[in-house]
């Protein structure tokens, strides 16, 4: 299972391990999702904002360049970490303004206009701070819906959640912005195989 699966496994039963959870749930009664522009229906910024704040992007790179609150790698704050290490980094407030803008570039685009439209944004839009395949810190930001059972591999059967998430980075250092990646999963119960059945003495 992929770092991706694993954290939204872990958020979707309220653990997320390895990942330093930074964002908040959207109440979907904030949303007006009848606006346009030239380019189509988008979320605007002020919508954007309630799903996930300026301050909350800022204080997750406070946690990470000083440590607070930080339970991601082998100590706290940037200066504690592994390769590449505090010199791979910007400043801390051009990495605030790379998540900021990051996330602005995400939540006004048409793909998660769309899916908030389709699947709502309460209960199951979040970010994280994780590190890629080189130790860089981005921020991974994800929606999440129940999906129907077809849409997973092996299907889950009639006792199993099928879920399906959309998932977008912001290198923290670089400001680069990915995705969306597409994925459809079920959850793994603690203990049991795949499909939360007991595993086999």
């Amino acid at each position: 299972m992929n770092w991706i699966s694993r954290a939204l496994s872990g958020a979707l039963i309220g653990v997320a391990v390895g990942v330093l959870i930074v964002g908040a749930n959207a109440d979907s009664g904030i949303f007006d999702l009848g606006g346009a522009n030239s380019s189509g229906p988008r979320l605007t910024a002020g919508e954007c904002a309630a799903i996930d704040s300026n301050a909350t992007l800022s204080q997750g790179i406070t946690y990470l360049y000083h440590g607070d609150r930080n339970s991601s790698g082998s100590s706290s704050g940037l200066i504690n970490q592994g390769p590449p290490g505090f010199s791979a980094y910007p400043t801390e407030s051009v990495a605030e303004s790379n998540v900021i803008n990051g996330w602005l570039s995400i939540c006004e685009s048409s793909d998660f206009y769309g899916l908030v439209q389709s699947h709502g944004p309460q209960n199951n839009t979040w970010d994280g701070l994780d590190q890629n395949a080189t130790g860089v810190y981005e921020d991974v930001f994800t929606i999440t819906w129940t999906a129907a059972d077809a849409s997973c591999t092996p299907n889950p059967g009639p006792n199993g959640d099928c879920f399906g998430s959309e998932v977008w980075l912001v290198n923290v250092a670089s400001g680069q912005v990915s995705g969306p990646s597409s994925s459809f999963w079920v959850p793994q119960a603690p203990g049991g195989d795949f499909n939360g059945t007991a595993p086999a003495p």
